[in-house]
């Protein structure tokens, strides 16, 4: 098997007391991805509803062939 490198690739984990967004974090990422600056491998937003109900979201700029090369499920 061939040697496949990536990277650099940085994880990051961020928790937030009020989830009382207004789309700012999509914006941010949407800019940093228009310029270039970032290249969204996988994006997943896990949260938590006031009566204990989790739910999530993911995101990825990753096409088909690029996530089956990562080892990535399919975008649900």
């Amino acid at each position: 098997m061939a040697e496949i490198m990536y990277g650099p690739m940085q994880l990051l984990v961020i928790g937030f007391e009020n989830l009382d967004f207004h789309g700012q974090i999509r914006q941010a990422f949407g800019s940093a991805m228009e310029a270039g600056v970032i290249r969204l491998i996988d994006l997943r937003f896990v949260y938590k509803d006031a009566d204990g109900n989790v739910d999530a979201m993911e995101a990825t700029q990753l096409d088909e062939e690029e996530r089956e090369r990562f080892g990535a499920g399919p975008m649900k």
